[in-house]
């Protein structure tokens, strides 16, 4: 059911609404010093609630401060999470808290008591040098923080290592638990695997010598290193392969039955030929082309003329398309004319309806305005200090 403004509207002080005894939910209570807005009891322009311990249900978009835990608190999804935690002058190294967060000067403390005091900090590691400078291998110097410095030997550290080419040694000087080095050296043989290679010639095999203590010997036979072939033959040519000289020969077969063209010439310069005397002569040829001459320009004279009749009937054709394309632009411009016509009207018409609709709406919003200022003057007189 619908109300008027004096009847759920009320403003004064915060003291004035603090003193009221009974607070109707329905009624909606400014205060004028500390600018709030109440529905009832329930404040609206409070988002932070400070809280002893929060309820099991709190209200969306309400921030909480627990004052027993000193956690802020939001109640999101049916369940209560955790905006932050309260800040802890202290950090239990042995069993941290996941329920709070320290603060600057406690992770500073903390730091300092696990990495030692300040004097027991690093402040540089370098290279250590001898009393010329040099740098001493695998040795390191520490600088603390009150300039005191410790000598660290990296034993079993490889240093400074060595390559000869021409030898092919590789020298590896390993740091030792006393600073010295001593060397490891390792001889790579130029060839790892083989250290000869030949070939008997009254066995036939290829004999490799392998680079190891016993100096194997492998034996190769020469003949599984290739293939025997033999000559064949199909019905058109023969291969022959000589096995002492493994020189390879090709014979050509030629049909010999009547009307077989293929002879085959014997002695120098000879081989496969084709004669064509009983063919056709140049003559002849010539004289068939002459015929098909004469039968291609009657063609191409009667070609002439039919084009010359397509030609007349495309100009005309040429012409009466051209007369409806005439006759298909004047009737594009009327018409576009006439829709001209008609967006006009119609968005007259619609500009007319816009006004009325306006003309309308301003009607009842003044009854309405005249009707909420009468109704304000009335609750002028009673708003002041909540009075009924």
């Amino acid at each position: 059911m619908a109300q008027t403004y004096n009847q759920i509207h009320r403003y004064g002080t915060q003291a004035q609404y603090d003193a009221l005894e009974t607070k109707n939910s329905n009624y909606l209570y400014f205060t004028s010093d500390t600018h709030k807005l109440y529905k009832g009891t329930v404040d609206y322009t409070d988002n932070l609630i400070q809280v002893a311990t929060v309820p099991a249900t709190g209200v969306a978009g309400k921030i909480y401060f627990e004052t027993s835990t000193g956690c802020v608190k939001a109640y999101i999804g049916n369940a209560w999470e955790v905006i932050s935690y309260p800040i802890s002058q202290d950090i239990n190294g042995a069993s941290p808290s996941a329920a709070a967060v320290p603060s600057e000067a406690a992770v500073v403390d903390y730091v300092a008591e696990v990495i030692g005091t300040s004097s027991d900090v690093v402040k540089s590691v370098a290279q250590k040098l001898d009393g010329q400078d040099a740098p001493v291998a695998g040795q390191l110097v520490v600088t603390k923080a009150d300039d005191s410095t410790t000598d660290v030997k990296l034993a079993g550290l490889t240093v400074n290592p060595t390559w000869n080419p021409e030898t092919r040694q590789l020298v590896l000087p390993v740091t030792q638990a006393d600073g010295t080095t001593s060397n490891v050296t390792v001889n790579i043989g130029k060839d790892i695997f083989l250290k000869s290679g030949t070939y008997d010639s009254e066995t036939k095999e290829i004999v490799l010598v392998l680079n190891d203590d016993d100096e194997t010997e492998i034996r190769i036979p020469a003949s599984a290193l290739y293939n025997d072939y033999t000559g064949g033959s199909t019905n058109t040519a023969t291969v022959s392969i000589d096995g002492t000289t493994h020189e390879i020969t090709t014979g050509v077969k030629v049909d010999s039955a009547a009307g077989n063209a293929i002879t085959v010439v014997a002695g120098e310069g000879g081989g496969l030929r084709v004669d064509l005397s009983a063919y056709a002569t140049t003559a002849s040829v010539e004289s068939v082309r002459d015929n098909l001459q004469g039968q291609i320009d009657a063609t191409t004279a009667t070609l002439s003329a039919t084009t010359a009749s397509l030609g007349t009937l495309t100009d005309n054709y040429n012409a009466t398309t051209a007369a409806l394309d005439d006759l298909t632009t004047n009737y594009n411009a009327t018409t576009a004319a006439l829709d001209t016509l008609t967006t006009n009207y119609n968005a007259t018409t619609a500009a007319l309806d816009t006004l009325t609709t306006n003309y309308n709406a301003t009607t009842v919003q003044v009854a309405e305005n005249t009707a909420d200022i009468a109704a304000l003057a009335t609750a002028a007189t009673t708003w002041a200090g909540f009075a009924d």
